[in-house]
């Protein structure tokens, strides 16, 4: 009897330990300064004596916390998934939660980074390998694969045994990496920017042949109609490639799921992640270096930037005031782009600049066609003349004799443009109509 009354104070003393503990990691986690703030403030205090200072020094070097501060770190960085979800979980409940369950059957991933393997033919990481059969399985049936009939029986049940909560899983664990992997190279990125180039990495024909490429269709169960579209047939697949994602965070750390997907889209977004030797280029363009994806998907255009070479040995070129410095030319512009990028000032002039072009342009087109559309139910004799000279464009508008307007530029076609948007305007104030 004393064993077990002995036995029951211990246990109790375990049952507050552990409450004790939750709050004192929840504790380090909330007054702990960074790494950051910490460097910062030693700076600060470096020069002075005073005795409270000393303190303060004596406090910060103190291997206590120095161990508080990797702590947090690794805490932050998900790399102690247990204590994270330990934290989180209320042990005051009556009920257990999911977390508790979490918990208990948590299990250490042991992966390494070096797992991580290039495949000699494609150039890309081999695909990561998942131990569970269950889990395996799971991955490759498709929801169409289920009979309907047994599917309205036993919804929750049969949602339990196909792919779609995995591809759901995978969609977002693929975006949230790829805002990562982007705000690497361009921290200060415009974010529609940002948004734009994720819509581009994640397009589904991109997605279909990483499933091919990594074989994933060999194991799919499907029951699709041969009616069925291209398009939905193609999405089945690619979504494949966000089921195995999905799959994959069930048994990987987000670390080396990160890697695994910077590898891939380093190697097929290479136009977008320059190397970071530039010289060691051999066949790759400067287009192609600074990327399709920002020619035709960003919101300003790089060939209109124009660059002036300041020096040759090493190459010094300038963007406005923005400088940037290589061995070679392209490596120059290059670097002189990547600081464009990341100066935030600048980055925003120009797509100021850039976005009242647009608007303005748009109006032009606008009222050009409602000129044309216009010009035609009038009793007017529209004419137009075109003149050439020292590579510009003169548009002239006539309706019977009357000159209605007449607009010069570099481009024969926006020529007319602007001169048929000038001569709407007219037209509208002899009419007198408003637009």
């Amino acid at each position: 009897m004393k064993d077990l009354i002995n036995l029951t104070d211990d246990l109790n003393q375990v049952k507050q330990s552990i409450s004790q503990l939750q709050a004192s990691i929840s504790k380090i986690l909330q007054t702990t300064p960074n790494e950051e703030d910490i460097e910062t403030l030693m700076t600060a205090i470096s020069n002075s004596n005073e005795p409270l200072i000393d303190k303060l020094k004596f406090l910060i070097s103190s291997p206590h916390i120095k161990l508080a501060v990797k702590f947090k770190q690794l805490m932050e960085k998900e790399q102690l998934p247990f204590l994270k979800m330990f934290t989180a979980v209320n042990l005051k409940l009556l009920k257990p939660d999911e977390s508790i369950d979490y918990l208990l059957n948590f299990e250490p991933k042991n992966e390494t980074i070096d797992q991580i393997i290039d495949d000699e033919n494609t150039g890309l990481p081999q695909l990561l390998k998942i131990k569970d059969d269950v889990l395996i399985q799971k991955i490759f049936i498709d929801k169409s694969f289920i009979d309907p009939v047994i599917y309205m029986e036993n919804v929750e049940g049969v949602n339990e045994i196909n792919n779609s909560k995995l591809i759901l899983k995978g969609k977002y664990l693929l975006n949230v990496i790829l805002v990562d992997i982007i705000n690497e190279v361009y921290p200060n990125l415009y974010y529609q920017d940002v948004e734009v180039l994720i819509q581009k990495m994640v397009n589904i024909q991109l997605l279909f042949k990483l499933s091919l490429i990594y074989n994933l269709t060999n194991n799919l169960k499907y029951n699709v109609s041969k009616q069925s579209s291209d398009e939905a047939k193609i999405k089945l697949i690619g979504d494949l490639f966000y089921s195995y994602l999905g799959g994959l965070s069930l048994e990987y750390s987000s670390v080396t799921l990160k890697l695994w997907i910077k590898k891939i889209y380093y190697r097929v977004f290479k136009d977008f992640f320059p190397p970071n030797n530039i010289e060691n280029l051999v066949d790759d363009s400067l287009d192609n270096l600074i990327g399709k994806i920002y020619q035709n998907e960003f919101n300003f255009i790089f060939k209109d930037l124009k660059f002036e070479i300041v020096d040759t040995d090493p190459y010094v070129v300038k963007l406005g005031d923005i400088i940037g410095t290589n061995s070679s030319e392209e490596g120059a512009k290059i670097n002189c782009i990547k600081e464009f990028l990341n100066n935030k000032t600048l980055k925003l002039e120009y797509l100021n600049s850039s976005m009242t072009k647009a608007i303005e342009l748009k109006d032009i087109y606008r009222k050009s066609e409602k000129f044309r559309e216009k010009s035609q139910n009038k009793d007017y004799n529209i004419n137009y003349s075109l003149n050439e000279f020292n590579n510009l464009y003169q548009v002239t508008i006539r309706a019977d004799q009357l000159n209605l307007a007449v607009c010069i530029d570099s481009d024969k076609a926006l020529a007319t443009s602007r001169c048929e948007a000038i001569a709407y305007e007219n037209l509208l104030a002899i009419w007198g109509q408003d637009e």
